[in-house]
């Protein structure tokens, strides 16, 4: 009875249709000292843990590779040593630092932890407007545990030449509702094993966490606690990046906005008014199979160890302040690096030069392609959900959008759920010497 379906939970979590999955083998990767992508980390059976991997690239002079009898301890592991004051004057310093981050960064990446993912056993495939409203049931009645982000600044090359490094500045927030957030949530048991069983930190959770509550409504008055860093984001208006992310970005707007609309299209509107760029890296690699040379599982962890076998020119460098023993899938922090590597290695791939500005993700061509669009995943008619068009920016051409095809040909979902291969095709013929060179994906229908 109940130990079946628990067990049945599990299986799917761990299974292919879990975008969380973790490939077997390996132990946990060093940390990224030296400016380069490293091949994907994997996640130790928890039964021994076996040597660490080696670095990509040696670290720079006076770093050290991480080992299990030398890394930092874990936060939470034992009892506290630091006054509640010094505790508060601690997770205030990190807000400030993770704030100017975000208002120094080209993007961030994004992910969250949860208490659960559905209500209900049932996980059949379901139409698109059906399945988002059952994420917008879902997603108010379970916790968002943690909040990862990943700041990506771009430094140039030091004597002057062409190139240069990605700083990914890395910060993770335990969350914890305050004010008039609700305090009562469902907890879904095959979440929270799966969340055990890839090192998430109970301990740390409710020994050091931060308060949350909604935006104000208002302009101009002063966000609390972790509601600073969504305010941020939203003031800056930076590009953010998710994998797999309809419900990261629904439980943002549920813990930090408001209520979430049942509507697809009434919802789009209202985020895409508040981050009006987003990418959802699953999305780009679905799309972009051909350019990637990509044909395996869309899951995190595959995508980024397929990509960091391509050969790249892109050089990234995790600078902290996240602690490198992190685990794969037990830490937002960690899946929202892991993230952001994959997204610039990505962006390389398609667009055959490295990304070096936010400029480019917010013009380019290839870029607007992927603009908002979130990955769906057990929807059989689309592959993704568009949210809407940024704000001041028209993705259709005019002539187009005055034949009525706007809606049409701004969502995946209409070109999904076209019957005949030759219609695209033919549309792809009328498309490309009048609006320009479409990309590989798109020759290959």
């Amino acid at each position: 009875g109940g130990g079946d379906a628990v067990r049945r939970s599990l299986a799917w979590l761990d299974g292919e249709a879990s975008d969380k999955a973790e490939p077997s083998g390996g132990g946990l990767a060093a940390p990224a000292s030296a400016a380069t992508f490293l091949q994907p980390p994997h996640v130790a059976p928890p039964a021994a843990a076996p040597p660490p991997t080696s670095l990509a690239s040696p670290p720079p002079p006076g770093a050290t590779a991480f080992t299990p009898e030398d890394a930092p301890p874990r936060r939470g592991g034992g009892p506290p040593t630091a006054s509640t004051g010094q505790a508060a004057a601690d997770g205030e310093a990190a807000l400030v630092a993770c704030i100017a981050d975000i208002e120094a960064a080209e993007f961030v990446a994004l992910d969250l932890e949860f208490s659960g993912l559905f209500l209900g056993g049932g996980r059949e495939a379901k139409p698109v407007e059906a399945h988002f409203a059952r994420c917008a049931e879902s997603v108010p009645k379970f916790l968002a545990l943690q909040i990862g982000l990943c700041c990506g600044r771009w430094r140039p090359a030091d004597d002057g030449s062409e190139g240069g490094t990605w700083e990914l500045r890395t910060h993770e927030f335990n969350l914890w509702p305050g004010g008039r957030s609700p305090s009562i949530f469902a907890a879904d048991l095959a979440s929270l094993a799966f969340l055990h069983r890839h090192g998430f930190d109970f301990n740390s959770y409710f020994s050091s966490n931060h308060i949350y509550e909604r935006l104000p409504k208002q302009d101009g008055l002063r966000a609390v606690g972790a509601a600073r860093l969504l305010a941020a984001c939203k003031r800056t208006k930076v590009p953010l990046v998710v994998h797999n992310g309809l419900l990261d970005v629904l439980h943002v707007f549920d813990k930090f906005v408001g209520d979430v609309p049942t509507r697809p299209a009434v919802f789009g509107e209202a985020w895409v008014s508040r981050f009006p760029f987003l990418f959802d890296t699953r999305h780009i690699a679905q799309d972009g199979r051909y350019g990637l040379k990509y044909d395996g599982r869309l899951e995190l962890n595959e995508l980024h160890r397929h990509l960091c076998g391509l050969p790249h020119r892109s050089r990234a460098e995790r600078v902290g302040p996240l602690p490198p023993d992190r685990p794969m899938h037990g830490s937002a922090g960690r899946d929202a690096t892991i993230t952001a590597e994959a997204f610039l290695l990505a962006l390389e791939m398609l667009m055959r030069e490295p990304l070096t500005s936010s400029v480019t993700l917010r013009t380019h061509r290839l870029c607007r392609r992927f603009h908002n669009r979130v990955a769906l995943v057990g929807v059989p008619e689309a592959t993704c959900l568009h949210l809407g068009n940024p704000p001041g920016v028209l993705l259709v051409p005019p002539l187009l959008a005055a034949a009525g095809f706007a809606d049409g040909l701004a969502s995946a979902q209409v070109i999904n759920r076209l019957p005949d291969p030759v219609l695209i095709r033919g549309l792809a013929c009328c498309w490309s010497p009048l609006f320009g060179r479409l990309s590989p994906t798109a020759h290959c229908l």
